[in-house]
């Protein structure tokens, strides 16, 4: 069924490219669309240029293990409208031009400042264009069932027929029909999410039974760390930063424990892991890789307002007392954390729990600390600064002011966007 609806997807855009392909005559047909792509149209294409690999992935994934501080990559991308909206759309429609470089030299005949403003163009365009190809691989990945860097080439392929046999028409239609769907969707999911509720003990709706990861009691004894179930034997303990972490064996099965101490209590933790042996095999959670054998969801959570197990189930919830439960101090969120570090020969990557209270994921300092070093400060200044002005200046976001056919429809085209890609990041922090 999956393979059957991308294919029909897939067939559909190229449908409409070579429909389009056939009605451009001209090279303002190719390059801008003739400058008649309604505003409405073009706003929502703007939310489907922007709203691409990085932000569907990324801003969910940074909420996810950073909580608010995550959220703040989203201020800062749609902040960055605003400049586009007083700053970029009518300036940039009223020089009448085709391409970035030609709009910087429209009052310079220099070649100096068509050099440098097309190796940037590129250069911006190269590190924007990875990540959005490696998200499309992980993507495609499982949806699929093809490896990661076929997923890549295969959607790189299709990406580069669509641009290429009918230029912005085709292209802009495109980015249309992905950006209402990125919204509509996303909207979809989060109806189900929040119909469903909040639980301790996530099943997937009965069809994935739900793990409960364990924790085993350990001793000191002589300077020797013993774990209270015989049937684990100590193997090794490597110290990483401010933590250890235990190899433990049961039946010839390796795993991995971090180690806790709390009120002169010794506790170890079950964790996640993925080794990487010295001969080149892999390892998952003890045994062998393969497709049924696989890392287990990570994250979720440990508490609901200090409740746990079936009790603590929610049942539907509204937008605002979801984010009220989540926010709750005695509410625990288990975010996980990587860790990798060396047994021998062999590489680990270790995915321990981390939990946090609600309360401190959902304010900021998680990531950006309130209270940090100067420099810790100008960091996340310069980073704010690169969102908030960057967004304005991404070459495939600039060239799409050329598609309509005024100044005024520029704006409004911006305004579409910003109502758009707003709703989307609000959409995000469920």
């Amino acid at each position: 069924m999956a393979i059957a609806i991308f294919l029909s997807f897939v067939v559909a855009v190229l449908g409409l490219s070579f429909y389009f392909a056939a009605k451009t005559k001209s090279a303002s047909g190719y390059f801008a669309a003739g400058g008649q792509i309604h505003w409405g149209v073009n706003g929502i294409a703007f939310a489907g240029d922007y709203l691409s690999a990085a932000s569907f992935l990324g801003i969910c994934g940074m909420i996810a293990t950073a909580g608010y501080d995550g959220f703040l990559y989203s201020i800062g991308y749609l902040a960055g409208w605003i400049v586009a909206l007083f700053v970029v759309a009518e300036p940039m429609k009223r020089l009448g031009k085709y391409t970035f470089t030609d709009a910087l030299d429209a009052k310079f005949n220099s070649r100096g400042i068509k050099l440098f403003a097309a190796i940037s163009t590129l250069v911006v365009s190269v590190f924007y264009l990875i990540p959005q190809m490696v998200g499309a691989g992980v993507l495609v990945e499982p949806l699929l069932g093809i490896p990661h860097y076929a997923g890549v080439i295969m959607v790189g392929a299709i990406v580069i027929t669509i641009v290429a046999t009918a230029g912005m028409t085709s292209t802009t239609y495109v980015q249309f029909i992905k950006g209402a769907m990125l919204v509509v969707f996303s909207l979809i999911v989060v109806v189900a999410v929040l119909v469903r509720g909040l639980s301790t003990t996530p099943d997937q709706g009965g069809r994935v039974p739900f793990y409960q990861y364990k924790t085993l009691e350990a001793s000191e004894v002589k300077g020797a760390l013993v774990v209270a179930d015989t049937a684990y034997a100590v193997a090794a303990a490597v110290p990483v930063k401010a933590e250890t972490y235990v190899k433990l064996v049961n039946n010839g099965v390796e795993t991995w424990w971090l180690r806790s101490d709390k009120d002169g209590k010794i506790a170890l933790k079950e964790t996640q892991y993925e080794v990487k042996k010295a001969d080149g095999s892999k390892l998952v959670n003890g045994l062998p890789a393969s497709k049924d054998n696989v890392l287990r969801q990570n994250g979720g959570l440990e508490a609901i307002k200090g409740k746990t197990g079936p009790e603590a189930a929610t049942g539907k919830v509204g937008p605002f007392e979801f984010l009220s439960i989540l926010s709750d101090p005695e509410t625990k969120i288990n975010t996980w954390k990587i860790v990798k570090l060396s047994d021998g020969e062999d590489k680990v990557t270790v995915y321990a729990p981390s939990v946090k209270p609600g309360n401190k994921m959902m304010r900021p300092g998680l990531k950006f600390k309130v209270e940090g070093t100067p420099i810790q400060k100008l960091d996340f200044l310069s980073l704010m600064l690169a969102l908030f002005l960057g967004t304005a200046a991404l070459p495939h976001i600039l060239i799409r002011y050329y598609t309509v056919p005024s100044p005024a429809c520029a704006r409004k085209s911006t305004i579409v966007a910003i109502a758009a890609i707003g709703f989307f990041y609000v959409l995000t922090m469920y």
